[in-house]
């Protein structure tokens, strides 16, 4: 018997981070996959997709496209991820109320629950980690993936946190969207680049047992679970969702990247204002309960495995009645902006709603807030935001 085939809509950028592909590997047990990537404009694609004979669409980080396909009579479901949407406001999601939602984050499932919408709640801890070696802590060795420099989180930032408490610190030069030479770190550290074995990574990943996680918001956090899935001492921001991985002093440390502590070795005998000892013996004590916290998630997630394939397997089709014709043509010219300039999406989203789309399910946008949405999408605003980050970043 055939399987069902499914058309998995994803960003281009995945092709090198691979961040989706466990849930593509998944589908892969129960449906015959397509994966398809969106342009910056998605308009060809999804006319492509919503002319297919696909009956079901996931919508990876593309929820946006969510609507449209609705709206042609398809089964949606999507998965968005916290990182991307926490500023979403809330009548972003009224439009996608017919679809179904995988969330990998606690706190947005539980968002979208009091929106009304259909949400399965589930936690990612990537497979085979039982398999890697206990960190050693004989010495501290700290590991920092550069993946937001341009947000102040750089080599220099790493190398004042625990630059005092650590051995050795190696820095992975690989951001996410800038370029990895012009931000080439200094100082006394090793230094790896983005391979497409990923085997520098893995090496100096092994030879460290301090991990400071990367960003200040995550999706899943996979880098996060793969640090736990080898015993490391875990250091994150106290922000969704790493810190639905991490618990405070238990099984790793959480802080504030925007005013963050000193990390010393020993009480300083000077008064400093925020400092978090941390020695071996105590890094190593939550190294191992990272493993174990690991190792009790891996398991909930084997099990979940099988409740997420039931889930998009038994996702009902749309129904928006008669009207609903008119709209399509009309949401499609709207994702033009989704991914180049999402603040003039949603001004435009927010007009859309208001014009009557479907008003017996969808909440209603009030004028003043479509007219802020529609001044914050104007260049210049932007432009002086962009402005005003990079000043702030650079006095850092």
């Amino acid at each position: 018997m055939s399987k069902h085939k499914i058309a998995f809509l994803d960003l281009p950028f995945h092709r090198k981070t691979r961040s989706s592909s466990f849930f593509v590997e998944l589908l892969s047990e129960e449906f015959e996959v397509d994966v398809f990537y969106v342009d910056t404009d998605p308009r060809a694609t999804l006319q492509e997709l919503a002319q297919s004979s696909y009956e079901t669409i996931i919508c990876w980080q593309t929820e946006f496209a969510a609507p449209y396909f609705l709206l042609v009579g398809k089964r949606v479901v999507c998965v968005p991820m916290y990182d991307g949407v926490a500023t979403a406001p809330d009548w972003y999601w009224t439009a996608m109320a017919q679809a179904r939602f995988v969330c990998f984050s606690t706190t947005l499932h539980n968002r979208l629950k009091r929106l009304g919408l259909d949400s399965l709640s589930v936690q990612y801890f990537q497979g085979a980690g039982d398999t890697k070696a206990q960190s050693k802590f004989e010495t501290l060795n700290g590991f920092f993936w550069q993946r937001r420099p341009e947000e102040g989180l750089d080599h220099r930032f790493v190398q004042k946190l625990i630059g005092r408490v650590v051995q050795r610190l190696h820095i992975h030069n690989a951001p996410d969207t800038e370029n990895a030479r012009d931000w080439t770190p200094s100082g006394d550290v090793s230094v790896s680049h983005f391979t497409e074995s990923g085997d520098e990574y893995k090496a100096a990943l092994t030879a460290s047992n301090i991990y400071v996680a990367p960003r200040m918001t995550e999706g899943i956090g996979h880098t996060i679970t793969e640090a736990m899935s080898r015993g490391m001492c875990v250091v994150a921001h106290d922000e969704v969702t790493a810190n639905e991985y991490i618990v405070d002093g238990v099984n790793g440390i959480l802080i504030d990247y925007g005013n963050p502590p000193q990390f010393v070795r020993y009480p300083e005998r000077t008064a400093v204002e925020k400092e978090i000892v941390l020695t071996p013996a105590k890094a190593n004590r939550l190294g191992e309960s990272a493993r174990r916290s690991f190792e009790k998630g891996l398991e909930t997630w084997t099990q979940a495995r099988h409740a997420v394939l039931y889930y998009v397997l038994t996702t009902p089709k749309a129904d928006f009645g008669p009207n609903s014709n008119e709209f399509v043509q009309k949401y499609l010219a709207l994702t033009k902006y989704a991914r180049s300039d999402f603040g003039l999406f949603l001004a435009r989203l927010a007009s859309f709603l208001r014009s009557g789309y479907d008003p017996r399910e969808y909440a209603t946008v009030s004028f003043l807030e479509a007219l802020s949405f529609r001044f914050r999408a104007l260049p210049g605003v932007q432009n002086l935001a962009r402005i005003a980050k990079k000043v702030l970043t650079f006095r850092r």
